[in-house]
Order: structure tokens, then C-alpha cells, then sequence
């Protein structure tokens, strides 16, 4: 038999009515597996029983466990991730991932612990055991917990191991500063999230552009009005996902306040930016149903950039939020 790859997603705008469905071989590559600790006759050719079981081990834990699991080359390019961590980013295919940087995947708010990390494995052969960290995953910002190894190869280190959870303080949901961070309604981080996400960016990124997306449904409350509140958030709901669909991987979404979300992003291309923002305001108006009722979404958007005149790490948000008022 041989072994293929499926891979079934939503056609954008079809509201879950059309779906692509694609096939393609399956890359073995992913599976291979460090030997760095087995010892084996250099002249045998033939895999020793030991490392046919640990590779079987390995094939598991990639695609069968719920562990996080992510392992790089001695450059901290990714070679290749597990299946948990790929649902956990939603990233389509391990192509989307395979031979980029941290920064290139635009994961870590805090990049230079990541950098510094991995710098420390991989030239030092250090074992980090319990770091902690920050991620981004579908538009949120997560607190986590993990460990990195080294991986030899006769004596070389030749890449680095991983893996990582949520921790429990951002698994209960309580947020960092002992605050909520997540908005109920939507699963986007709160007006809270965003502020020290913010500030981490501005700490953190202070050699970096980065911007704000503001997205105001300034007809919102008409829909409260005409229906109630239980379907004004399902409408909320599907602002959000709608916004998620639209922003990627490297893109921090909230919901601030009533029916205005934020995204926060790091700019190389000012174009680009401005492209988001005018392509997430077009697939947001172009939402006309929900559960069965007819509505109309118009939406009031601002773009603020860090390097704009007149602008400031303090006076970003407010000055965007003016905007849509």
C-alpha cells in the first residue's frame, strides 16, 4: 500500500456549504527519527530491532498523541512538528512550518528568549526543562510551559527536541496578572490581552513596525434589537471566526468591547497591511446570513501603524478606536 495525505477545507465564503478536498503522497520525512542514542556497527545496513521499536515509538507519539512535539535543525529551522502541534497552530500541512524560524512563523511575542533558547541548546548542548514562554495560536495568546533538548549525531549536535503545553494558569482561563484574558463570547483574547500583549510588543519589538486593524459592526445593536442577545453573539461569533479565517498565523485578534475586534500584527509591508484590513472588511460584509436569519453587516475600519506620525505604543488603540466610533 502506499501512503497518502488528505486534506479537506472550507471554500472561503461558502459558509460550510463547498468544500476543497485534495490528496497527495505522504512525506516519510516527518518520521524519521534522531538515533543520536542507539549504537549500532557503522558497516550494518540493517536497522537493529531497537531501532525499528523506537522509530515505531516515535511514528506514534507524532501522529497519534496529544504531545506538542517539534524538532529543528541545528540552524532552529523547523524540520518537522507533531500532529497535536499542528492542530494546535491549524496549520494545514507540515509545508506550512517545515524549514522556517520562530520568527518567520511569527508564533513568539517575546522572539529573543525564543532565540536565545534555542542558542543555548543547540551551540551549548543544554537540556532547558520547565521554560516559559508565550505563543500565538489562532489569534490568541497563550501562556506555556516546555522543555528542549539537543540531538546528537557522533558527538555533534545536529538539531533540537521539544515540546510544550498550555500551563495552568492560562489553562484555567484566568489570564495573565490573575486576569481574564479571553472574551467569552468569541474565545478572543479581551481588552485585557490585548493591552499586555501591547506592551510586550512594544518591550519586546522595539526594533519592529507593527500595527492595529480596527473593526467596528456599527449595526450591531440593531441586530439585538431585532432578534436578542443570545443571536447577537452567535453573530459575534461568526465576526470572529470569519476575522480568524482571514488573518493567518502571525495575527493577534480581540474583541475590545460590544462588536469591535482588534488585530495586531508586525509589518514588513505596509501594503500588505493595509490589504488585510481592506480583504477582512470585505469578507465580513459579505456575511448576509446567520442560523437561518438574514442580516447586514457594515463595518467601520481603522489602520494605525506604530510609524504613522503622531503615533505612540500609548496612543495606538485609542487613536484607531476614534476612527470607528
Amino acid at each position: 500500500y502506499e501512503w497518502k495525505e488528505l486534506i479537506m477545507m472550507s471554500v472561503t465564503g461558502s459558509f460550510g456549504n463547498e468544500f476543497l478536498y485534495c490528496i497527495k503522497p505522504f512525506s516519510t520525512e516527518a518520521c524519521n527519527f534522531p538515533v543520536d542514542s542507539i549504537h549500532r556497527n557503522p558497516n550494518d545496513q540493517n536497522p537493529s530491532s531497537q531501532e525499528i521499536e523506537y522509530a515505531k515509538i516515535w511514528n506514534s507519539l507524532v501522529w497519534n498523541s496529544d504531545i506538542k512535539l517539534f524538532w529543528k535543525d541545528k540552524n532552529s529551522r523547523y524540520r518537522g512538528v507533531s500532529q497535536a502541534l499542528m492542530d494546535y497552530f491549524g496549520l494545514k500541512s507540515m509545508g506550512d512550518i517545515f524549514g522556517k524560524t520562530n520568527e518567520e512563523m511569527g508564533w513568539n511575542p517575546k522572539e529573543d528568549r525564543t532565540r536565545i533558547d534555542d542558542a543555548n541548546v543547540l551551540r551549548k548542548g543544554e537540556i532547558i526543562r520547565g521554560y516559559r514562554d508565550q505563543c500565538l495560536a489562532k489569534g490568541v495568546v497563550h501562556d506555556v510551559v516546555g522543555n528542549k533538548f539537543p540531538i546528537y549525531d557522533d558527538g555533534e549536535i545536529i538539531g533540537l527536541v521539544g515540546f510544550f503545553r498550555e500551563s495552568d494558569k492560562d489553562a484555567s482561563a484566568d489570564g495573565r496578572n490573575g486576569r481574564m484574558s479571553t472574551d467569552r463570547v468569541t474565545g478572543l483574547m479581551n481588552a485585557n490581552a490585548l493591552m499586555d500583549l501591547m506592551i510586550d510588543y512594544s518591550v519586546n519589538k522595539s526594533d519592529k513596525n507593527y500595527g492595529l486593524i480596527v473593526l467596528n459592526s456599527s449595526r450591531h445593536s440593531r441586530v439585538i434589537e431585532s432578534y436578542d442577545e443570545e443571536f447577537g453573539n452567535k453573530v459575534l461569533k461568526r465576526l470572529a471566526d470569519t476575522i480568524l479565517n482571514e488573518t493567518g498565523q502571525n495575527c493577534a485578534v480581540a474583541r475590545t468591547k460590544d462588536a469591535i475586534f482588534v488585530i495586531l500584527m508586525t509589518i514588513d509591508d505596509p501594503d500588505r497591511f493595509y490589504a488585510l484590513g481592506e480583504r477582512v472588511k470585505k469578507a465580513l460584509e459579505g456575511i448576509n446570513e446567520v442560523d437561518g436569519n438574514h442580516i447586514t453587516i457594515r463595518i467601520k475600519k481603522a489602520t494605525v501603524m506604530r510609524t504613522d506620525e503622531g503615533i505612540t505604543d500609548e496612543n495606538m488603540y485609542s487613536t484607531a478606536l476614534a476612527k470607528v466610533r
